[in-house]
């Protein structure tokens, strides 16, 4: 089993319209180019939903993320399919599993992964 970020090409949609009306001529230039990156993301979206279905694909949301668990190589073509990247834990490691499942790095401080 291995996880994995979704992300997704927008922030927050005053921010995001807030950005294109900095950048675009007009107001409905503006809104097109809003219009255009949100249909990018819904893109996004449909192609993952493709490439997991069926394969035993988990997703968590939430505030700010989505996170991927499932198969290694249906994760991994995620990832090369720049659709999502590797989760990192707090220390700023890859979470990894062994073959039974169990985070390796799991209740081990950083010099317990050292040594």
């Amino acid at each position: 089993m291995k996880y994995a970020d979704i992300h997704l090409p927008y922030f927050k949609q005053g921010d995001d319209l807030g950005h294109h009306l900095k950048h675009c001529a007009t107001v409905e230039d503006a809104l097109e180019a809003h219009a255009q990156q949100l249909d990018y993301a819904a893109e996004i979206l449909r192609k993952v939903r493709s490439m997991i279905a069926g394969q035993g694909v988990t997703l968590e949301a939430d505030t700010h993320m989505i996170m991927a668990s499932g198969p290694d190589e249906i994760i991994e073509a995620l990832i090369d399919a720049k659709y999502a990247s590797n989760t990192w834990d707090e220390d700023g490691e890859i979470e990894a599993e062994n073959e039974n499942g169990e985070n390796e790095n799991q209740g081990k401080t950083g010099w317990d992964r050292v040594f």
